[in-house]
């Protein structure tokens, strides 16, 4: 696929896959690894990622100025990431509750470390209080592997 190529894209839903497939065609081909073009298209959305924040607050006022359409898409402002600073409230009842949570959390913590420390096969513990005897094992890893791609220049 040629840059000026994507001059002539008409976006849509449906013409996705066309474009994805045009994309990897030097891979289905065999001109071009996987990889090679793989890190390309890393390449191209980061490229892709940093013009449209350099475009944004320009683009938020052309939105704002009456452009509701463009290409195929409906543009709108909104709000995105509210976020809450409740550090000024002063609210005593919060406060008590996040220590709470806090130490919870320490706790959860240190257990999910105990946990992951144990052999394959499980142990024994014993409440002290109840007198209880469980078997207990730990945590099931799940993991996805993906392939990572860091730009070195």
């Amino acid at each position: 696929m040629k840059i000026n190529e994507l001059s002539k894209i008409q976006p849509s839903k449906t013409v996705i896959p066309a474009w994805s497939k045009k994309l990897t065609q030097g891979y289905r081909e065999g001109n071009e690894s996987a990889v090679e073009i793989a890190t390309k298209l890393d390449f191209i959305s980061k490229v892709c990622t940093e013009a449209k924040k350099e475009l944004s607050e320009a683009v938020i006022k052309e939105i704002e100025a009456g452009d509701k359409t463009k290409n195929g898409y409906s543009l709108k402002v909104t709000e995105s990431g509210v976020k809450y600073d409740f550090s000024k409230c002063n609210d005593p009842e919060l406060k008590g509750l996040e220590a709470e949570l806090s130490e919870l959390s320490k706790k959860i913590e240190t257990r999910q470390k105990f946990l992951k420390a144990l052999p394959w096969g499980g142990t024994t513990i014993v409440d002290e209080n109840t007198g209880e005897v469980t078997k207990i094992y730990p945590p099931a890893k799940k993991s996805t592997t993906v392939p990572q791609f860091t730009l070195q220049k």
